[in-house]
């Protein structure tokens, strides 16, 4: 569950995209339930979230605001 998690700068997501691929790594599927726009938009960059990944968002959150 990640609705309250607020990444706004590079270091934080860097350091969780580092940990969502680990836990990818050693589980067989890995949910991520309303997690930051700006987190997925790593994982798509990274190309977590091809058809055959084990990586699964559910219900990502929109842009909050801020700069883009």
């Amino acid at each position: 569950m990640m609705g309250d998690a607020v990444l706004t700068d590079r270091y934080p997501v860097t350091r969780m995209v580092g940990a969502v691929h680990l836990l990818v790594g050693r589980n067989e599927r890995i949910r991520l339930i309303r997690s930051p726009q700006i987190l997925d938009h790593f994982f798509y960059r990274l190309v977590m979230l091809a058809e055959r990944t084990r990586l699964e968002l559910i219900e990502p959150r929109e842009e909050e605001g801020g700069t883009s």
